[in-house]
């Protein structure tokens, strides 16, 4: 992936097609690429005003801090939401919105 800005740290690459992390971790990844690529491509592009990106950028750190906290790429958030149905699928919906959001260029 990508860095989100020269500051932070990416979360480490998971294998897409391993069978041993979940769901939330293959979607948070490919969220993560999706959007580093987007931040990439606006920076180099100037596509945003200095100010939105500099919001673009704080949000995809925010992600970044937040799949760190809760070890997505290992598989533990995953995990963790087997206990909580609910919760899985909120935590998917958002996920995936932020993909379709980031794919269809509504950023």
């Amino acid at each position: 992936m990508a860095e989100a800005n020269e500051n932070s740290s990416p979360p480490a690459e998971i294998d897409h097609a391993s069978s041993e992390v979940g769901i939330i971790a293959r979607l948070f990844q490919s969220c993560m690429d999706i959007l580093a690529n987007i931040v990439k491509h606006c920076r180099k592009n100037t596509l945003l005003p200095k100010r939105e990106l500099a919001s673009l950028r704080r949000s995809v750190q925010s992600l970044v801090q937040w799949g760190d906290s809760h070890d997505i790429n290992a598989g533990h958030l995953d995990d963790k939401l087997q206990k909580s149905r609910r919760l899985r699928d909120t935590t998917l919906e958002i996920l995936r919105n932020i993909g379709v959001l980031a794919t269809k260029g509504k950023l």
